[in-house]
């Protein structure tokens, strides 16, 4: 799991405002980010230096809102990020052909984990996300703009591995630095990314 930078300000600020207050401008500075970390994911993959995935595609795959989130948003700011971020990673010397595709869904229903403990947050969303079957040899890197405990990250994990994806790991935008405590399983790397352009 890699994360483009510690939750704190400026950073958190601009999450908030790209993910509850509708500023969709920032969903460029922020899919750099993400695609940064995406990068790192990449690289650390099985094959690295020069992974490329295996025999079939590599897919964004993020965390997906509920349906009332994204309705009360007006947009789905997960996939907004994916899609930015696959162009990002697409362009360049070192480029890398991915796709973000909406391959998770929700069923049935989980509370707001905003209040929520760790343990709690892991039984909330337990069993809560089905997965497309995989195309053969496909691969796919969960993706989403914050990781605090880990437990949507783990279930979104399962939900894939259930339905046949190779999991290559998880990249997020923020993580909340906890004096070495990490979020969620493989164990979170906070990847040293400039945030002066926020």
């Amino acid at each position: 799991m890699a994360a483009a930078g510690d939750y704190r300000e400026p950073l958190r600020s601009v999450l908030s405002a790209h993910k509850d207050r509708g500023a969709w401008g920032l969903s460029g500075v922020l899919s750099t980010q993400l695609a940064r970390a995406v990068r790192l994911v990449l690289d650390d993959g099985p094959q690295a230096p020069g992974f490329v995935g295996g025999e079939g595609p590599i897919c964004l795959v993020p965390v997906p809102s509920s349906p009332r989130q994204v309705r009360a948003r007006g947009y789905d700011h997960a996939m907004a990020l994916a899609r930015r971020a696959a162009r990002n990673l697409g362009q360049g010397p070192h480029s890398v052909r991915v796709r973000a595709r909406a391959v998770l869904r929700r069923v049935g229903s989980v509370a707001d984990q905003s209040t929520l403990g760790r343990g709690a947050r892991i039984r909330n969303q337990a069993g809560s996300m089905r997965a497309r079957t995989a195309p053969r040899g496909a691969s796919a890197v969960v993706v989403d703009d914050i990781c605090t405990t880990g437990s949507s990250l783990a279930e979104a994990f399962r939900a894939l591995d259930e339905a046949g994806w190779r999991v290559l790991g998880g990249a997020v935008v923020a993580h909340p630095s906890r004096g070495g405590q990490q979020c969620g399983k493989p164990p979170c790397e906070i990847v040293q990314v400039p945030l002066d352009c926020l």
